[in-house]
Order: structure tokens, then C-alpha cells, then sequence
């Protein structure tokens, strides 16, 4: 019985307290109103207020016209304004005119921004670059019969040599020499071929390139060879600067 009673004194003094805390905060408002309303000697509630003097109105106009809305300008109080003790002066903003033109000088004009040109999909013409067919090698000149099946020959393919044209067949009969002596079977004038440089002779059932121990060396298909190499049809020998394409058979 005793806790209950203490709780229920508690309750009491809690919304006791509450409803003085809202009866101060509501007399303190209305205090600060009528002290802002309040009418100083001498004066009217509009000008003290800072509002300007309306027109008076006129003999014979209803109580319920319209009355045009003065401004009102912005006035800013110090804070703990209305309180014991506080000062009452207050500052009044008015909103500054708009600056008046003056007489000769011309007025800025904004410059008038013509929209940007829409481009058409349509009219975008997509530029490639087109690189230059390059140009083909020379296909090798077709082989020519010559007879029997193991008959071989060799067909110039390229040659400094004025005694030499391109697409000569030269054959093969057993063993061709070349150099640039005259004892030579082939007589190469180039100045990058020795005096006994290579051969092509028979071996056996085909035909072998043989370098003599020249200076420049001997090549097929671009390979230099060492002593001597076996040949197939087709391939291409280099001496000098002189090339030369072995074909056997039909």
C-alpha cells in the first residue's frame, strides 16, 4: 500500500509540474505579443510596426472593400527580445529599388544564342583509308617438257647476265658448271661469283647443287648450303645475283 501511494503522489507532482511548465511557456507568448503590439505614445500601431500609411478611406465605401496590402519590410529583433532587462531596438531591411536607367547610356542586351545545327545521321559520311593493293610476285614460269621423265633443266628466273633472258631453259644433261672462267659450262659475268663457283651434276637417280668453294657461297631457297645439297623439282638456286629454278621430269 505504501509503494502505491508513493507512485501515485509521483504522478500527481509530475502532471502538476507539466501543466505549470506549459502555462509559463503560454504566458511568456502571449506577453511577447502584446509587447509587440503595444502602441507608443504620440504614435500609430501601423508606424510603429513599420508599416506606411494606407490610403484613408473614402465617404460612402463598404466596410468589406478591399484595402490594398502595404509592404512590409523585414525587421530583425536581438535575441532574448520582450525579456527583463533586454534591449527593444530592432533593425528594419527595406528591399533596396531597382537602379534607374540613365538618360543616353544604353541598356545590356542579352545576346540571342542560335541553336546548335543537328546533324543528320544520315549525312555523316564515314571516311576509310584504302591502303594500295600490294603487288603480286611473278608466278614461275610453267614448267616445259623435255622428253623422257628424267630429263632436267633449269629456267632463268632472274639474271644481270645480257646473255641470259628470263624464262630460258637451260638443260641438264649430266653436269652443269658455272663461274665466271670460260671454262665454265655456264659463263656468269657477276662480280659476286667466283671463278669455279657451283655445279648441278646427276647422283644416282637425281641431282645434287654441289658448291666449289666460292667467295659469296651457294644458295637454295634462300639457305646457303654447305658442300653439296640434293635438289627437288622446284627449287631455286642463287649464285650471285642470279636466280634459277630446277625442274626434272615431264
Amino acid at each position: 500500500m505504501a509503494s502505491d501511494t508513493v507512485l501515485l503522489v509521483g504522478k500527481i507532482v509530475f502532471v502538476l509540474s507539466l501543466y505549470g511548465f506549459i502555462y509559463a511557456v503560454f504566458r511568456g507568448m502571449m506577453a511577447e505579443t502584446r509587447r509587440s503590439t503595444r502602441v507608443p505614445a504620440g504614435g500609430k500601431t501601423g508606424e510603429a510596426r513599420g508599416f506606411a500609411p494606407g490610403p484613408s478611406r473614402a465617404a460612402g465605401t463598404p466596410s468589406n472593400a478591399p484595402r490594398p496590402v502595404p509592404q512590409q519590410p523585414m525587421e530583425l529583433r536581438p535575441r532574448g527580445a520582450g525579456s527583463a532587462g533586454a534591449s527593444s531596438e530592432s533593425v528594419t531591411l527595406r528591399p533596396a529599388p531597382p537602379p534607374a536607367p540613365l538618360p543616353g547610356v544604353p541598356q545590356p542586351t542579352v545576346p540571342v544564342v542560335p541553336p546548335a545545327e543537328v546533324v543528320s545521321p544520315a549525312a555523316v559520311v564515314e571516311v576509310t583509308e584504302v591502303s594500295p593493293p600490294r603487288p603480286s610476285p611473278p608466278p614461275p614460269p610453267a614448267a616445259e617438257s623435255v622428253g623422257p621423265s628424267e630429263g632436267a633443266r633449269l629456267v632463268v628466273l632472274t639474271s644481270p647476265e645480257a646473255s641470259l633472258t628470263v624464262g630460258q631453259r637451260i638443260d641438264v644433261a649430266g653436269t652443269v658448271r658455272f663461274g665466271r672462267g670460260e671454262e665454265n659450262d655456264l659463263v656468269l659475268k657477276d662480280r659476286f661469283v667466283s671463278g669455279r663457283h657451283a655445279e648441278v651434276a646427276r647422283s644416282g637417280s637425281g641431282y645434287v647443287l654441289r658448291d666449289l668453294g666460292s667467295t659469296n657461297g651457294t644458295f637454295r631457297n634462300g639457305m646457303r648450303i654447305q658442300g653439296e645439297c640434293p635438289l627437288s623439282a622446284g627449287d631455286r638456286i642463287g649464285i650471285g645475283t642470279s636466280v634459277f629454278a630446277f625442274h626434272q621430269g615431264a
